[in-house]
């Protein structure tokens, strides 16, 4: 009797045993179960954060395709403007030329150097400045070489208005010390190119001609070897700061001939302020810039370091257009510009992108969030594991009694 007594509670210690042994797998099981959950809950969390942070740089580069494409526009504006100009000199300083200034410019030149010129039909004005050397040695003829000017300069701001440039340009005498400034310095510039500060100016003194033309000559001179644009060319000269406007610009230049001789240099100047207002990101999150061909930043949306700007210049050397460069500060994507002029590139650091993303992101975290605490707190999985625990501790302290031998 001793003997089948021992036996069953050996029989009973040992499928005591096995259950506790299954009930710890199944516990095992069950918490491997809830952190394969968890993890893949996060996992797709974080494809949602990649995913939307790619379809916002998408649409990031596709605002930087607008800009470049505006920017072109802009671009093609002013040659074709510089283009009219020389035709219009031309026709002026030709056979067709030659009229005399009205009396009234005539009397303010020959008095102070600078006369206020007016065009039928265009509300606006333009400055003419000839220094005193260059009236004395007009002379006599005064009067036509006066006009020849007035006239051009009237012919080329009727231009630059049906253009819509709002920008300053101006036609400086390559051997005479003169200057015609459209629109005139007086007049405020707003509207499509311009800035809130383009405020009226002082009027030009005589003086201005002259350190004009050595600027742009300076200028042109260092960057192509030249001091005068070819017959026919275009070029586009800066950042530099223009002496006329005291301020950070980018211009384009061509040369009017008179047969082989280089006479009046044609200038247009987009100031770098008002140019990095119209290329800004809309949310001014990341930064925009404008890159020459030779990867010369010419103006950016918002300043930055050094480090970081040759970091740009080299991941634009390095990346093809329309692809994405990642790296440790962020991402870099760069769109071509017309007429080789270069490229507008675009620079969003990861903390801008995960201000961009903003409630998109606090949407994903509060949900990955309420799924992770759904699953351990609430999920039958949890409720199947903490069981499979006191079963597990309910079998072996029930082992341990019937292991135990019986008295009597």
């Amino acid at each position: 009797m001793q003997k089948i007594l021992d036996r069953t509670q050996e029989s009973l210690a040992q499928a005591f045993a096995t259950l506790a042994q299954s009930a710890k797998r199944q516990q095992r099981l069950y918490l491997a179960t809830i952190g394969s959950l968890m993890l893949i809950v996060v996992i797709f969390a974080l494809v949602l954060i990649v995913v939307a942070g790619l379809k916002q740089l998408d649409y990031r580069r596709a605002l930087a395709s607008q800009n470049a494409t505006d920017v072109s526009l802009l671009i093609h504006q002013d040659e074709s403007f510089l283009r009219r100009a020389e035709l219009t000199l031309g026709y002026y300083y030709g056979p067709s030329g030659g009229r005399s200034a009205p009396d009234a410019i005539q009397q303010a030149i020959l008095k102070t150097g600078v006369a206020l010129g007016k065009t039928d039909g265009v509300d606006s004005n333009f400055d003419i400045v000839v220094d005193e050397i260059t009236r004395n040695a007009w002379g006599l003829q005064l009067g036509e070489k006066l006009g020849r000017l007035y006239e051009s300069a009237q012919s080329t701001l009727v231009t630059q208005q049906a253009f819509e440039l709002r920008q300053r340009a101006t036609l400086i005498g390559l051997n005479e010390d003169y200057v015609a400034i459209l629109p005139s310095l007086t007049q405020p510039l707003v509207g499509q190119t311009g800035g809130p500060d383009q405020a009226a100016m002082p009027a030009p003194q005589p003086a201005i001609a002259s350190v004009l033309r050595e600027t742009l000559e300076r200028r042109i001179e260092a960057q192509t070897g030249r001091r005068v644009p070819r017959k026919g060319e275009c070029i586009w000269l800066g950042p530099y700061r223009d002496p006329l406007q005291n301020r950070p610009v980018i211009s384009a230049v061509s040369a009017y001939y008179a047969g082989d001789t280089p006479t009046v240099l044609i200038s247009t100047s987009l100031p770098l302020d008002a140019l990095a207002l119209r290329i800004a990101p809309p949310d001014n999150e990341g930064v925009n810039l404008l890159m020459t061909v030779d990867h010369r930043i010419a103006v950016s949306s918002v300043p930055l370091d050094a480090s970081i700007a040759n970091l740009v210049q080299q991941a634009v050397a390095a990346t093809p257009t329309q692809i994405f460069h990642y790296g440790r500060e962020g991402a870099i994507f760069h769109e071509p510009l017309a007429m080789g002029f270069g490229l507008l590139v675009g620079y969003v650091p990861w903390g801008a992108l995960a201000v961009a993303l903003g409630w998109q992101l606090a949407v994903i975290g509060c949900l990955t969030a309420l799924i992770l605490m759904a699953n351990c707190a609430d999920g039958p999985l949890f409720r199947a594991a903490v069981a499979a625990q006191f079963v597990h501790g309910d079998f072996t302290r029930a082992a341990k009694r019937n292991a135990q031998p019986h008295s009597g």
